[in-house]
């Protein structure tokens, strides 16, 4: 995978070399992103039947009205609504076409189209005023104003209507705006404190990371915006001092964060405009003039509100396009975090969210530069902006772009290592905070003594000396336990020591003791101790208990899956490699099992069966750093005989395993809740900015 972000990287670098950056037109979008490429070539085939069959189910019970303003132009406007129907979206939708008195055949094309209303002016009223008569005319939850001079792609509505209920108190949202030829034309707008604007990313590559993070902006163009209609109506929609265009999507933006809400640019509703097809783009002439005038009205209008805003720039740093943000946050980790997958990656999801609650913008760089999948996705969609290739390296990225954040995080020893040395050099006054995750040299030497490997030994001498470079290199470290904590305190008597721990939400499960059987262990298989752990069980644990209770049976769960791990499988071991959703199997199971032999830091397979009140049968080593008391929140025990003993004993006694239950989720609410480690998170940063 990452030869090939390699070449794509490359090959940007040889196009600029040869072109310039007038080189980053539509031939380089298509020879790096074939996939947009034909998205943007390939434009909607018309397609309308000249009667109208009865209006469908999608159009009655729609949650999104759709209201295009159009004067002449239908062969534009035909295209606009055909890629509408044509788009792969679930949203139920209904389209409102407003004919401003036009003077072509619009409205008798348009009133032949099946699932549309047309609305038609008796004069020409112009955009602001057209779009004001349909909104009164609106019932649905959300409004969206869409040009005419636009084509959708696939999930553009989507993602617009789920921007509304996965992030708080948003008012607007608009989309990434591309030009036909494939370059980009906005990702969201910019205004200045003298009222000028700027089209963010105007003629660049549209998949740079710069623009495919949702971001707070000062306004997004009114030819693709979603509001609920509640609120525009609040607001009584366009103000008509603006007529007839111009400004008038920048003052609507101002007046929804008038109101306390966000207006959002979302990145992954991509629409393509054919900027000026209506108006050109020349300000000399026509209605397009008026955009000079209107912006003087609009600074008198907001000009109290704008002396907060930056001075113009024609370069805008991360200051200037987040300018609440209580600071700037770039973490370093080894890859991009997929929750569904590990535990570190579960804690990272976390920590990143907690981090955008308290007010920061994050940047994320995965040290593999791989920045594509769902996972990267789920990132760019909660406001984080993921650098990978081919548009960076590591230390490209660190040289030209460190100093303008306050904080960086370093995720990981050996990620830690091989960046250190780009941010001493690049940024040297820059606070570094170093996220141990675990103290990996404590795990190798209790690895080593294990198996009594000299070789495992003096790794682990070579890690641990890693590991103190790194905190004495840094001005802040982050462990996962207090173990771990005071063991660093006596080793570093000078370093910062911060908790920050596993972090997880309870969900009460609903499944009572009578109707559960079975065991579950749940662990990556990138991780050795998960390795041993599981041929631990099968080998020396689960013979025992099959004495006892022949039926029963283990499900053993985690990412890949080794080959040695899948010949374990029997009647009474199911390998069940990579599962997304664990409900079922932590709904249905009696026991969690984490017979770990070694291992460091706080595991992740405890927090979650925890967090769901599944009582956990564990060794030590498993338990450790996280305030668990043998009979009391769980079980512990190293031996085989006993571990068996304690697993058996749960399948029989019910009130014990009610106790244990309870008591897991009292654990996780005291120690690893997100309020725990949004005030721990705190803390750690208020320290650092002092």
């Amino acid at each position: 995978m990452f030869s090939i972000l390699r070449r794509k990287y490359h090959t940007v670098r040889r196009i600029l070399s040869n072109n310039g950056l007038d080189g980053l037109t539509k031939a380089v979008i298509t020879e790096l992103f074939p996939s947009l490429a034909m998205k943007l070539v390939q434009k909607p085939k018309l397609n309308f039947n000249s009667q109208p069959p009865e209006k469908t189910s999608l159009f009655d019970n729609a949650l999104v009205s759709i209201v295009i303003p159009v004067f002449n132009n239908i062969e534009i406007t035909l295209q606009c609504i055909n890629s509408i129907e044509q788009a792969n979206n679930s949203i139920p939708y209904k389209i409102i076409v407003v004919d401003d008195f036009s003077t072509d055949n619009s409205y008798a094309v348009l009133d032949k189209i099946a699932n549309i209303d047309v609305i038609k002016n008796d004069t020409n009223l112009g955009f602001i005023q057209s779009c004001n008569a349909a909104f009164n005319e609106i019932n649905t939850t959300y409004t969206l104003i869409l040009n005419n001079d636009t084509y959708v792609l696939d999930h553009w509505l989507d993602t617009l209507v789920s921007t509304f209920s996965k992030h708080s108190n948003v008012g607007l949202v608009g989309s990434k705006l591309i030009y036909p030829n494939g370059l980009l034309q906005e990702a969201g707008g910019l205004i200045w404190n003298d009222a000028s604007g700027h089209n963010f990313g105007k003629g660049l590559n549209p998949e740079h990371p710069n623009f495919n993070y949702l971001r707070d902006v000062s306004y997004c163009s009114g030819a693709c915006i979603l509001l609920e209609t509640s609120l525009l109506k609040s607001v009584n929609g366009f103000d008509t001092r603006f007529i007839p265009a111009y400004y008038e999507d920048t003052d609507l933006a101002f007046q929804v964060r008038a109101k306390g809400k966000r207006v959002l640019y979302q990145p992954q509703s991509i629409v393509v405009h054919h900027e000026g097809v209506s108006n050109g783009t020349s300000t000399d002439s026509g209605i397009k003039k008026y955009q000079l005038d209107n912006q003087i009205k609009f600074f008198e209008k907001w000009k109290q509100t704008l002396s907060n805003y930056p001075i113009s720039t024609p370069d805008p740093t991360l200051n200037e396009l987040h300018p609440n943000a209580k600071g700037h946050i770039l973490v370093i980790s080894s890859r991009i975090p997929d929750a569904t997958k590990d535990s570190g990656s579960f804690r990272m999801n976390y920590m990143l969210k907690i981090l955008l609650q308290l007010g920061y913008s994050v940047s994320f760089l995965p040290d593999n530069m791989n920045g594509l999948g769902s996972a990267a996705d789920e990132l760019r969609f909660m406001g984080i902006k993921v650098i990978c290739a081919p548009f960076f390296t590591p230390k490209d990225y660190i040289r030209c772009h460190a100093n303008e954040y306050d904080f960086i995080f370093l995720s990981h020893n050996d990620v830690a290592q091989r960046n250190l040395k780009y941010l001493l050099k690049y940024a040297p006054n820059k606070c570094r905070i170093f996220d141990t995750v675990d103290l990996a040299h404590i795990r190798l030497d209790r690895e080593a003594k294990l198996i009594n490997s000299n070789t495992l030994s003096n790794k682990a001498e070579l890690i641990k000396n890693q590991e103190i470079s790194i905190i004495n290199s840094c001005q802040h470290t982050i462990v996962v336990s207090q173990y771990e904590k005071e063991y660093l305190e006596k080793l570093l008597p000078s370093a910062n020591i911060h908790i920050i721990s596993n972090i997880h939400t309870i969900i009460r499960t609903k499944t009572e003791y009578s109707k559960r059987n079975n065991l579950l262990f749940i662990g990556g298989f990138g991780h050795p101790p998960n390795i041993d752990a599981v041929n631990f069980l099968a080998h020396t644990i689960m013979p025992k208990i099959i004495e006892d209770n022949p039926e029963i049976l283990l499900y053993v769960v985690g990412s890949e899956t080794p080959k040695e791990i899948k010949q374990l499988e029997t009647e009474n071991i199911k390998i069940m490699g990579y599962v997304k959703d664990l409900e079922p199997l932590l709904n249905k199971c009696l026991l969690s099992v984490a017979p770990l032999r070694f291992g460091a830091g706080v595991k992740g397979k405890i927090n979650l069966s925890m967090s769901r009140g599944l009582p956990v049968v564990a060794t030590t080593i498993a338990a450790e750093g996280m305030g668990l008391l043998n009979g009391h929140d769980v079980l512990i025990a190293d031996s085989p005989e006993e571990f068996a003993a304690h697993i058996t004993t749960l399948h029989k006694n019910k009130e014990l395993w009610e106790i244990i239950s309870n008591n897991s989720y009292k654990n996780i609410e005291s120690n690893f809740s997100i309020e725990c480690a949004k005030n721990n998170i705190e803390q750690l940063l208020a320290e650092v900015g002092t």
